[in-house]
């Protein structure tokens, strides 16, 4: 008799942004990465706050990287 072992299946992880006034949600998937900045979409309207100012990025073990790329 043989037997195997199934692989355990890991639950794809992404995190949901939501603004806390104006803006729009945006979600990420795992492995991916976007660029936030002034805009309507974030709901930043700030001009102290660049375009491309800050690179979000979701990686493989679940853990949220910043950077500022201003």
């Amino acid at each position: 008799v043989s037997s195997r072992a199934t692989p355990k299946r890991r639950a794809m992880s992404f995190v949901e942004f939501i603004p806390l006034s104006k803006g729009n949600r945006f979600r990420l998937d795992e492995n991916q990465s976007t660029i936030i900045g002034r805009t309507v979409d974030v709901g930043c309207p700030d001009n102290r706050v660049s375009r491309q100012h800050t690179q979000i990025a979701l990686k493989p073990d679940g853990t949220v990287s910043i950077k500022g790329i201003h």
